[in-house]
């Protein structure tokens, strides 16, 4: 299902609307929820129920989760959504966020949209302070050695973008340095 063909669907953050357009796989409801899946076709990510968010793995789901919320009304389905990724493997079909796990899904990609959203209002695209970024990144002999470290360092005078970013990633105020 497509959304936001047009002008974009308008997501309000902390920083300011950002406009969304792109195409859910796959909207169920049942039960007064209705659930929205994006199909995969790779190696399935388990999560167990109570687990956080990941950016790197749930932003996809989270923007649709918050998308049909949003749209929920003008569909004619239930508001009460849930999420989930759904795998061709049989024992660990699917990674859902449901109930509370939807709520923090959702708390987290507001979050994460709102970082994305203040980067492009500054128009700074910062490298990461996360190492375990690099490792398949065409760009990192560019970068040359010693990259996150100089990142890390920088991170205190950065714009208010780039320090959300470096939180999301684990690398916010209250830590130095964060290795893990």
């Amino acid at each position: 299902m497509p959304f936001g063909v047009e002008n974009g669907l308008e997501v309000t953050t902390a920083s300011g609307p950002l406009y969304l357009r792109g195409f859910i796989d796959r909207i169920d409801h049942a039960g007064g929820v209705t659930l929205v899946r994006d199909l995969k076709s790779g190696k399935a990510h388990p999560r167990a129920e109570g687990d956080p968010p990941e950016y790197d793995l749930d932003l996809q789901i989270g923007l649709y989760g918050l998308v049909l919320r949003k749209i929920a009304g003008d569909l004619g389905v239930p508001d009460n959504v849930a999420a989930a990724y759904f795998y061709p493997d049989d024992a660990q079909p699917e990674r859902r966020f449901d109930g509370d796990d939807f709520d923090a899904l959702v708390n987290a990609t507001e979050a994460w949209i709102a970082a994305g959203a203040q980067l492009l209002r500054e128009g700074a695209f910062p490298r990461t302070p996360n190492e375990e970024d690099c490792q398949y990144c065409a760009y990192k002999p560019v970068c040359g050695p010693g990259a996150t470290d100089r990142v890390r360092a920088q991170l205190p005078a950065a714009g208010q973008g780039t320090q959300l970013l470096a939180a999301i990633k684990g690398f916010g105020p209250e830590s130095e340095t964060n290795d893990e």
